[in-house]
């Protein structure tokens, strides 16, 4: 488990702004695990149980960087509707072909 401090630059919107999801959060909780196969239901298990204990204090925006595959259909919740609308917009623009897709994918439509 890994709690990090945000804040500071990640607080301040640059101009032109950027998509920091975690503005304005102060902290990022972030947990992995290393093993084979055989031990992937265990650290599941031990992470749900982490995640559930602090869920009281948990926000839906989250570090995209952080997020699993199994995290794809929470990519508007991680970056809230204003910045997800506002990506979505320059993937129409820049990318229309979803091309880029790979990655935890903003479509273009």
């Amino acid at each position: 488990m890994e709690l990090r401090a945000l804040g500071g630059a990640l607080d301040r919107q640059p101009e032109p702004p950027n998509a920091v999801a975690t503005r304005g959060m102060p902290f990022v909780l972030f947990g992995f695990g290393a093993g084979g196969p055989e031990a992937l239901p265990e650290l599941r298990g031990y992470l749900a149980r982490v995640m559930d204990s602090v869920a009281p204090w948990a926000h839906d925006r989250q570090m995209v960087n952080f997020m699993s595959a199994s995290d794809e259909n929470d990519v508007r919740g991680a970056y809230g509707d204003e910045i997800f609308d506002r990506l979505v917009k320059i993937k129409q623009v820049y990318d229309p072909q979803n091309l880029f897709r790979a990655n935890h994918n903003i479509p273009p439509t």
